[in-house]
């Protein structure tokens, strides 16, 4: 039999979830190169939090989508200069997709308009509430550390 507390904790986890991504998406519609796209933001988002180059297969697996529609999509970054595509010296058939320096302003650039509303709220909210975000926040990070980690 479910717990009823764990059942409407993981309610509220999807409800704080959805109203992230739900306050992002709003923001991300006022920006024309990624209102086309959400992929755009994913790959970059991803590249940048490996802390290191992924294979295509590596990246289209942790994004869910096909090493076609990678492809396209990298070709598509890669033209605009977020990303580049680096051959192994080894086994040249692996290519290593890497967030360039370029890339990363653009997506802190877009993390800088999208969490503008969340900034405001945040400089009107007091020093307690601030704080009690913060605790919150280190302890959603690590839940969500945990929840990767059985992936």
């Amino acid at each position: 039999m479910e717990d009823p507390k764990e059942k409407n904790l993981s309610v509220l986890f999807f409800d704080v979830l959805s109203g992230f991504m739900l306050t992002l998406k709003k923001s991300a519609l006022t920006d024309v190169e990624w209102r086309m796209n959400s992929h755009t933001f994913f790959i970059l988002f991803t590249l940048r939090r490996s802390h290191s180059s992924m294979t295509m297969t590596q990246l289209a697996e942790k994004l869910g989508i096909s090493k076609q529609q990678l492809t396209k999509l990298v070709n598509d970054l890669e033209a605009k200069a977020y990303v580049e595509r680096v051959h192994d010296q080894v086994n040249r058939r692996l290519v290593y997709i890497h967030i360039t320096e370029k890339g990363q302003e653009r997506l802190d650039a877009f993390a800088l308009q999208a969490l503008g509303p969340v900034r405001e709220t945040l400089e009107a909210s007091s020093p307690e509430e601030k704080e009690r975000l913060c605790g919150s926040f280190q302890e959603l990070l690590q839940f969500l550390r945990k929840v990767q980690e059985r992936e």
